[in-house]
């Protein structure tokens, strides 16, 4: 966005300076068409070059007053957001807490830290089963 305000402030300066050319050019044809004296071209050159820097500045001024507008409005959106979110968040902790899933799962975890778990007898070696004779008859 900064670019194309930037993009758009050198337009406007390029656009004066062609004007201003286009003026001292059309000046100087009435000057010398006899149509107006040197001294009255200055003078208009010099109304219009300050009716210009001030039509520029009360643009540069509408134009950072409108930033700031953009800006603070912006600014007030996030905020707002925000702080929406967050209380969001702080309510679904409080359910999470209070819900009986995670108190249960909560109560199992500390009891598990409490005490170690049951350690399991080594299993007794199976004794060898004794070999059937077969008998003939």
């Amino acid at each position: 966005m900064i670019e194309l305000i930037k993009k758009s402030l050198l337009a406007g300066v390029g656009a004066a300076i062609v004007t201003k050319d286009k003026i001292e050019q059309s000046l100087g044809e009435f000057v010398r068409d006899g149509k107006v004296t040197a001294e009255d071209a200055r003078k208009m050159a010099e109304k219009v070059a300050e009716e210009g820097r001030k039509e520029f500045h009360d643009a540069c001024e509408q134009l950072g007053s409108k930033l700031r507008s953009v800006t603070a409005q912006a600014d007030e959106v996030t905020r707002s957001q925000v702080t929406a979110l967050t209380k969001r968040l702080q309510d679904l902790e409080t359910r999470m807490a209070n819900s009986e899933p995670v108190r249960r799962a909560q109560a199992a975890a500390q009891a598990a830290m409490r005490k170690p778990a049951p350690r399991r007898k080594a299993a007794a070696p199976k004794r060898a089963k004794p070999a059937k004779v077969r008998r003939s008859k």
